[in-house]
């Protein structure tokens, strides 16, 4: 007998706290949702100074940490995107897809087909005929290729076809190295390495497909205006009921929206939503931290566990829902936004705005 799957849930919760005017708003209380045990002790973020960039979805920090971090996929080129629909983050020798559909598998998160994607002016790449297999010699009846060491440990001790899919060349030589395709990946034969871990790595091919596809790498921190597509289209939805309540459109600040996404994120990465962090910290005190300069400020938040196509503006309309959170985005008072997205690995999306007055 089949479970039936769960239906999609909303939660909201505002809070808004502000200086000068001492005003406290109404809160409105949800049931907290239990962690999900396999990220129960996930780091909140991982942040790399050698690019400048950081890995906040829960379900890439677990992968990320599981199959050899930065030795086997390097550093993250850029902040996670959103491309073609679908939640990615490049990584200088991978691309990490997030395949919603799969929550809760082994297959949620997926690398891109870079190798089948680069191999292409190679292709057709000859087969071999089948052989006994040996403790150092395999063959893949799947796609009819030979898989040797050290190429053969490599792949065994990084996850297999599971993660790097079968192998879709022999070995070949480019640029005198000893190369192979698979399916996800190139590997490289470093002889100037022998012996140490770093004889055989993965091909900088998230870089080549980051500069083809995504754009060149900038700073984390996120220019005013730079929104993902989930962030954007609710900020869309606030302005223009503002707009038609004749109030001014809040506009975006770096710093809101840096902040707004790291409070997602660690609500995604540490299973918990409320306006204060398991450390009992607030987003005013983690403005105060980075010195971000306001006369009035306030958050509101909400989860759900709606299709990656309804999440945004089934967060509006919870927000719209209550009279608490109607009355915080109605704030005449507010000038400035910060907008933050995030996915856990059950599929929960997490949604935090911060406003603020500025200071004068």
């Amino acid at each position: 007998m089949q479970t039936p799957p769960k239906a999609p849930s909303i939660l909201i919760y505002a809070l808004t706290l502000a200086f000068v005017l001492g005003l406290v708003v109404p809160t409105l209380t949800s049931p907290r949702r239990a962690a999900a045990a396999a990220l129960a002790n996930a780091p909140a973020i991982l942040t790399f100074p050698a690019t400048g960039h950081s890995v906040k979805t829960a379900a890439f920090i677990n992968f990320f940490q599981a199959y050899g971090g930065v030795q086997t996929f390097g550093y993250p080129l850029a902040e996670e995107t959103w491309e073609n629909g679908r939640l990615v983050q490049y990584f200088e020798r991978q691309r990490f897809e997030y395949h919603p559909e799969n929550a809760g598998t082994d297959y949620e998160v997926l690398l891109g087909r870079l190798g089948a994607e680069y191999s292409q002016p190679q292709q057709p790449f000859a087969t071999v005929a089948p052989f006994a297999n040996s403790a150092s010699r395999v063959y893949i009846p799947q796609t009819q290729h030979a898989l040797a060491e050290p190429f053969l440990s490599y792949w065994q001790s990084h996850g297999g076809v599971r993660i790097l899919g079968f192998p879709i060349s022999e070995v070949v030589y480019e640029g005198g190295m000893p190369v192979q395709y698979f399916e996800r990946a190139r590997f490289e034969r470093h002889l100037e390495n022998a012996g140490t871990p770093y004889e055989v790595l993965l091909a900088l091919l998230g870089k080549a497909s980051y500069a083809q596809h995504g754009q060149p790498a900038a700073p984390a921190a996120p220019a005013a205006g730079s929104l993902n597509t989930m962030e954007a289209r609710l900020l869309q939805q606030i302005n223009a009921v503002r707009a038609q309540a004749g109030l001014g459109a809040v506009t975006l600040d770096a710093q809101l929206i840096a902040l707004a996404r790291d409070r997602s994120a660690d609500m995604a990465n540490r299973g918990y939503f409320d306006h204060r962090t398991p450390d009992g910290k607030t987003f005013l005190d983690m403005m105060r931290a980075r010195n971000i300069a306001f006369h009035m400020a306030g958050e509101i938040i909400a989860e759900n566990n709606y299709p990656a196509t309804q999440t945004e503006d089934q967060a509006f309309q919870g927000y719209m829902g209550s009279a608490e959170h109607h009355a915080i985005i109605m704030m005449g008072n507010w000038r400035t936004a910060g907008v933050g997205q995030a996915v856990d690995g059950s599929g929960m999306y997490y949604f935090t705005v911060i406003f603020a007055e500025p200071a004068q």
